[in-house]
This record gives structure tokens, C-alpha cells and sequence, in this order.
């Protein structure tokens, strides 16, 4: 894998060649790779103090799509495209809105209504300056990584955007992995100021919809550190201009949920430090596993298969749930296989598809009211007319004394049989009860 270019460069070189009349759903552009990380450990889990006693509705299930409907009962459509760029591309010419509103309109129709985000990013070659990095950023030697050289120039963009899209886009989101040189060179301070001011704009021309922070990137904790910690002390000093911040989990190299916990812990610790307000929502806007480019193996049905793939899929909500992420995005649903991610979607039959429909259905209308660890064992309380848990283990196996005959239902298939006696609860999640 690339060092630089996880999968959005080659998704956007695509996406790029495109005319802006065209459908782009979903990211045309992602995080970046790292090298393949060593066999996972057993990850102690923390209580973050927002876990828990939440209703469970739709949107808490995210999906991005830039072909077809998902088969998922997603309830929440992420998108990135068209950029600034596209929509903008000279200062005093008109806005080209074709392909902003060929995007809305399709993502209505697939029934997300209002529940959908749009990531801004891609400053427009007037409106940017050169950056360090010109061969990195996409497209390349195009200031598309640039902050605005007049924030007035941003301020005006986004009010045409949330002014155009009132009552249709819920969540803005400042900018798309600004971590990452392929997407931002800028510095933390000016993306503050640009969040800032997205905030004062959707605040004035659109009071239901909500500002969600740029992305932070964790499977890189060099352009983490150096760009995160930075980004929250000008957000405090702006007495934070946000509704949400949102983390981007994607686990080094061919890392699982473990590892994913762990840049988890890392970005809530990194939050608690700087005394984000608890009204702050927290949130992960894109995630899949064992990301790579072109010609990498897997197709047809990708590198993570079977109950492993159920396994990663179910436990993405579940751990996010625990740790305070009550939206979370899946990365993504296509229309026939794609070299990028781990876990493919796009047939109803495949186990990820059925994992993430199964929890969706146990789960949406009721409440999730916490989750504890013991051992190696994981359990997840729910109630939705009746209590429920669904457990699980970080690793190995565990035994579970169950009362009476219980239902017991596995996430890969849904199928749910009764049980007595003990129960054998694997990395499989399965619902007791």
C-alpha cells in the first residue's frame, strides 16, 4: 500500500474526470494508509462518561454511497462531492450548482429527506495559495489543499450552500480529513476560523441543521498530534463554534475493532483534555477495515469475509456506542466490488450487509443503556420493549451462565434459536434475550 494515498486519490481520479452533472455520492477521496499493523491485543475497555441511555434511531446508523441506494437500514447519507472547487471554479463567474443538486436530489430520493451530511473541502485555485506539499494535494499543484487566502471568500461560499440547501442538509461538516496534506495543508487555527464561521452561517440562515467539526484522521498519530490538539485549543478559545467533532477510525493497516478502539480512546482522551462541553456530540464519519489500492486482492467478495466480516461490521456501532459515538458512518456501498475496502457492501446477502441490517433491527426505537467489560467478555445492554444485551468477546472465548431457555440470536445470520444452560459467546456478537 502507498504511503500517502489511501484510497481516495485513486477514488478521485476517478471522481475528478467526471462532470460535475454527474452523481458523486459518498467520499471521492479517503484516509491515507499505513503500513500493515502487528496482531491485535486485547484492548482493556474504558468507560467514556457519555456511554450509554440514548434512543437508538436511524441516522445513528451512517452510510456513504456514490452509485446506487445502500441495502442497509442506514438512516443517515454521507457525501463530500462536489468540492468547492467544482461548484466554485472562478471568483466572479456563477455557481454551478448541477451536480450539488443532482446529489441532494438523489439522496431524497433513496429516502435519506434531510438526514444527510455534506464534508466541504477542495478550496478553488483564486481562492487558495500555493502549500508545501503541490504533488500531494488532489489534484495535484491545484491549491486544493490551500485555506483561503480571504475568509470572506469561504464565508461567502457557505452561505450560498446553506442557503440553497435549507431544510434538506442537517449536518455541515467544516472539512474532510483535514489531517491529511491530500485535503489540507492549512494550519489548525485557520480551520477553526473556517469552522467558526460556517457556524455563524448556519446558525443565521439555518437554525435545524448543525456544524460538525472538520475530520481528524487516527490511524496516523504524527498527523493526529500535529494537527488535533491545535484545532481544539482554537475551538475553546472560539467557545466552540460546533454541534459535533468527528474522528475518522479507520484502523492501521489490517487492524481490526481492537485497534480501532484504541484511536478511539486516543481521540476521547485528546477531547477530555481540552474540556470539550458534553452538548458536543462526538462522532466517527467514515470507517471500514484493510483498505488498499488498486490490483490489491479481494475481489469478489472482498478481504474480510464470512462471520469475521459480521464480526467488524457490528462491532464498529457497538464499540462506538461505548465510547461515546452515537453517529457513525460506513464506508461504503457500491454498486459491484471495489479494490478499497476491506468489507464490501453492495449485495443484501453479504455478511456485512446482513450484520449491519440484523443490529439495525434489534436495535433502532429501542435504548441503549451502557456496556461492560469482564474479562475478555463484552456486554451491551438494550431495551426495546423488553431488556436485551448483546455480547461478545475482544478476543478468545468466554462462558455465559444463562437463566432458563433464552433466546439466542448470532449478528451474521439473525436466526434465533433457544438456549440453555451455558452459552459460549465468541468475537461473533450475538443477542441473548
Amino acid at each position: 500500500m502507498p504511503s500517502i494515498s489511501r484510497g481516495r486519490g485513486w477514488l478521485l481520479t476517478t471522481a475528478v474526470v467526471v462532470p460535475t452533472t454527474a452523481l458523486v455520492l459518498g467520499s471521492a477521496a479517503t484516509a491515507s494508509a499505513a503500513p500493515v499493523s502487528a496482531p491485535e491485543a486485547t484492548v482493556v475497555a474504558a468507560k467514556y462518561k457519555n456511554n450509554g441511555k440514548f434512543k437508538v434511531k436511524a441516522p445513528n446508523f451512517g452510510q456513504h454511497s456514490s452509485e446506487v441506494k445502500p441495502g442497509t437500514g442506514s438512516g443517515s447519507l454521507r457525501f463530500t462531492s462536489p468540492t468547492w472547487r467544482e461548484v466554485q471554479p472562478t471568483q466572479n463567474g456563477p455557481y454551478d450548482w448541477t451536480g450539488f443538486d443532482a446529489t441532494v436530489n438523489k439522496a431524497r430520493s433513496w429516502g435519506y429527506s434531510s438526514n444527510m451530511m455534506h464534508a466541504f473541502y477542495g478550496t478553488p485555485s483564486w481562492a487558495g495559495s500555493n502549500v508545501k506539499q503541490p504533488l500531494v494535494e488532489i489534484p495535484p499543484n491545484s491549491r486544493s489543499a490551500s485555506a483561503p487566502t480571504n475568509m470572506d471568500y469561504w464565508r461567502d461560499y457557505v452561505t450560498a450552500v446553506v442557503k440553497r440547501y435549507k431544510g434538506k442538509i442537517k449536518y455541515y461538516q467544516t472539512w474532510n480529513e483535514a489531517t491529511s496534506p491530500q485535503f489540507y495543508q492549512g494550519t489548525p487555527k485557520q480551520m477553526a476560523t473556517m469552522t467558526k464561521i460556517l457556524y455563524q452561517v448556519v446558525r443565521k440562515y439555518d437554525k435545524k441543521a448543525k456544524v460538525v467539526s472538520a475530520s481528524a484522521q487516527t490511524h496516523r498519530k504524527s498527523w493526529y498530534q500535529a494537527f488535533m490538539p491545535k484545532y481544539l485549543k482554537a475551538l475553546k478559545k472560539a467557545k466552540w463554534p460546533v454541534n459535533a467533532i468527528a474522528g475518522h477510525f479507520y484502523p492501521n493497516g489490517n487492524g481490526g475493532p481492537n485497534q480501532r478502539l484504541k484511536q478511539i480512546d486516543m481521540f476521547n482522551k485528546t477531547l477530555d483534555k481540552y474540556k470539550v462541553p458534553s452538548k458536543v456530540d462526538r462522532m466517527d464519519t467514515e470507517v471500514n477495515y484493510d483498505l488498499r489500492g488498486p490490483g490489491s486482492p479481494g475481489a469478489p467478495n472482498g478481504r474480510i469475509t464470512g462471520n469475521k466480516a459480521a464480526t467488524y461490521v457490528a462491532r464498529t456501532f457497538l464499540d462506538g456506542w461505548r465510547r461515546g459515538l452515537q453517529n457513525q458512518y460506513w464506508f461504503m456501498w457500491t454498486s459491484s466490488y471495489n479494490f478499497f475496502p476491506g468489507i464490501q457492501m453492495y449485495q443484501d446477502s453479504q455478511p456485512g450487509v446482513k450484520a449491519y441490517n440484523n443490529l439495525v433491527s434489534w436495535t433502532k426505537g429501542g435504548k441503549f443503556n451502557s456496556c461492560s467489560t469482564k474479562g475478555k467478555l463484552v456486554t451491551c445492554n438494550f431495551k426495546k420493549g423488553k431488556s436485551f444485551k448483546v455480547m461478545f468477546t475482544q478476543k478468545g472465548k468466554a462462558k455465559v451462565r444463562l437463566s432458563g431457555k433464552t433466546s439466542v440470536c448470532p449478528v451474521s445470520t439473525g436466526q434465533c434459536k433457544k438456549t440453555k444452560g451455558t452459552l459460549k459467546v465468541t468475537t461473533l456478537p450475538v443477542r441473548v434475550g
